[in-house]
């Protein structure tokens, strides 16, 4: 924490950049307005789009304790947004869509709400600098340099003062923001002791064998048993459909039209219906039973829209959202499972809605080998069941896959481990298992594995020695996250980005 009344008269060292860690948790929402991690180029740099409503210019996209975070001209917001903009044009892409101007103002927003916060507290610290850093500061800003690098005092007379003093201002800022962050990440330390914990968390490695089914493995037998046994679900018909959300009784009377053939069916879509399909005259194409019965709070409705000829319209049906009239653009087609494509819809279907059968059948596949192990062995009662023996890479127990340890995964990049190591009876069960023991099955995603230990180990010296190194860096990493935390998950900060852009930023596209 910064000290009282401490003063930083030394000049501005390069920003700390966070390490990319590779893990899932550890992006988010950049922190620091010096971090900047955008992928996107705009060749929009200059003051906004503001409508007339927006008075003067300034413009309020939210606050943090109470103090509004403002753009307007030459403030700290315009500089981190034209800063943004510039490096990213810098990098030689060129682009100019709406989502990406969106982005590079909103990461402007993030930099600027963490800015705003961190002055909160550098002020409650009494975090002062000195002129005379800014002046170094200043002197070494682009804008004053000549072709040779140096400062040009002619450029910087040349400048106004307004620039002159929105600029000075603003490198204060920066100055005591990164010396508040420096204070702030200096401070975190670890003891010896703590130090030697961490490091035996990367002990014992252990790699193991392992068989897996995939769903791909379920056979098309059973999804065609599955399929025959549900043939209903599969039916398909060709359908036109007009939504009606406000009330029964604008359905009511759209449908009279149709019956009184006042107007096609096209047009009424076009004119009433509210759904996606409005556009080309409520045409869906072909569809399946079961994708539209989820719309409905009894699906038998829809049996007599499948006994429809071509041409025949339905009556007017409620839905769980509004009501529907179909017509039928073609009648229903029974399911043909001799044909691949059916095939793979009914798997499809099953992957998504039926995954419990599918998981007891290769789970009961999986315990057939392990039974079978216990005499064989494992390599042989796999080989029975056609299937090959995949081997790990040696791991410790790193719950999250967090990139201090040795990471969780196989040796065939083609398997992935990665659904188990955020569950406690993934490792309870794999550093469990003890001689020639075999694991219960168990399920990672869209597979169901067995597991066999293979070898174990300590880590070696080389590991232990660059996690020891590497571990006050990644303190400082967790402390900066808690930091990013604490602020943009804090109650006093009110994100109104979205409206304002919306309202003052963002020009619709012309038609």
């Amino acid at each position: 924490m910064a000290s009282k009344q401490r003063t930083a008269n030394t000049t501005s060292k390069a920003a700390p950049h966070k390490k990319d860690t590779g893990s899932g948790r550890r992006t988010g929402i950049w922190i620091f307005s010096f971090v900047i991690l955008v992928v996107i180029i705009v060749t929009f740099i200059g003051a906004p789009i503001v409508s007339r409503s927006a008075g003067s210019g300034n413009l309020v996209f939210g606050s943090y304790a109470g103090q509004d975070i403002v753009y307007s001209q030459g403030n700290y917001f315009d500089h981190e947004k034209n800063l943004i903009a510039q490096r990213l044009q810098d990098s030689g892409q060129q682009t100019n869509s709406q989502n990406e101007v969106y982005q590079v103002w909103r990461q402007a927003f993030v930099d600027t709400a963490f800015h705003q916060a961190v002055m909160i507290q550098a002020h409650r610290a009494g975090l002062i600098v000195s002129g005379s850093a800014v002046d170094t500061q200043i002197a070494k800003d682009p804008q004053f340099l000549d072709q040779n690098g140096q400062f040009s005092v002619q450029k910087y007379n040349t400048t106004s003062n307004g620039d002159k003093f929105r600029l000075r201002g603003y490198l204060q800022q920066q100055l005591v923001q990164q010396q508040y962050v420096t204070d702030e990440l200096n401070g975190v330390h670890l003891s010896s002791k703590a130090i030697d914990f961490i490091s035996s968390m990367a002990s014992p490695e252990r790699r193991f064998d392992f068989v897996s089914y995939s769903y791909a493995d379920f056979p098309d037998s059973k999804v065609i048993e599955y399929g025959t046994a549900n043939e209903k679900k599969f039916q398909r018909i060709s359908l036109s459909v007009i939504t009606i959300n406000s009330n029964q009784g604008e359905a009511d009377a759209v449908h009279q039209q149709l019956l009184n053939k006042t107007a096609s069916f096209a047009d009424l879509a076009r004119a009433h219906s509210s759904d996606m399909y409005a556009d080309k005259g409520g045409d869906m194409g072909w569809t399946y039973y079961y994708q539209i019965a989820t719309d409905f709070a009894d699906p038998s409705v829809l049996d007599k829209v499948f006994q429809l000829k071509a041409g025949e319209y339905s009556s007017v049906l409620k839905t769980t959202y509004g009501w529907v009239i179909y017509r039928v653009n073609e009648p229903a087609q029974k399911p043909d499972f001799t044909n691949k494509d059916t095939v793979k819809i009914v798997r499809d279907y099953m992957s998504s809605f039926e995954r419990g059968i599918v998981e007891d059948y290769l789970v009961s596949e999986e315990k057939a080998i392990k039974t079978s192990a216990e005499t064989k062995g494992f390599a042989a009662a796999a080989a029975t069941a056609g299937r090959s023996v995949s081997l790990t890479n040696y791991f410790p127990i790193n719950y999250g896959n967090e990139q201090l340890f040795q990471q969780v995964s196989a040796v065939d990049p083609k398997l992935s481990l990665s659904a188990g190591v955020s569950r406690q009876d993934f490792f309870t069960q794999l550093f469990g298992l003890t001689g020639k023991q075999i694991s219960n099955p168990i399920v990672l995603g869209n597979n169901v594995m067995i597991f066999q230990l293979a070898d174990q180990r300590d880590a070696s010296q080389s590991t232990i020695s660059d996690l020891k190194t590497n571990l006050p860096q990644t303190a400082q990493q967790f402390q900066a996250q808690d930091v990013q935390t604490a602020i943009f998950e804090s109650s006093k900060l009110v994100d109104n980005f979205n409206q304002t852009f919306a309202q003052y930023v963002y020009t619709a596209p012309k038609k």
